[in-house]
């Protein structure tokens, strides 16, 4: 195995481990657990459909509008959110450097520092 690949592995071993992707396990557990929170779920996604078939119904749009306000008031719907905004964070952050190595000239340009060099 390349000296790459093995780092890949690495990666992924401290990503599975770290606190990020943990939160995000354990809310996606808590939710699965909660047949309620999945009906919520399951109502937006398919009146998402509908909206991207029909993105000029403004009932439809009301609809995904109170559906979403409902499911971020249901807590572990909101926690499964907000732990895989966590992850997605950690994760654009590797990439982050990855880019910065491969394209120092755009390096923090691109890293979400603030301001370019």
């Amino acid at each position: 195995m390349s000296k790459i690949l093995e780092k890949a592995q690495e990666l992924g071993n401290l990503l599975v481990d770290s606190e990020e992707y943990l939160a995000m396990e354990k809310a996606e557990i808590v939710l699965e657990n909660d047949q309620e929170a999945l009906k919520l779920l399951n109502r937006f996604e398919e009146k998402q459909q509908q909206f991207a078939n029909d993105r000029s119904n403004n009932e439809l749009r009301e609809e995904l509008q109170s559906l979403q306000k409902e499911m971020l008031a249901n807590e572990k719907v909101n926690n499964y959110f907000q732990s895989q905004k966590g992850f997605n964070k950690l994760m654009n952050d590797v990439n982050g450097e990855i880019s910065n190595i491969l394209n120092p000239d755009q390096g923090c340009c691109s890293s979400g520092q603030g301001g370019c060099c």
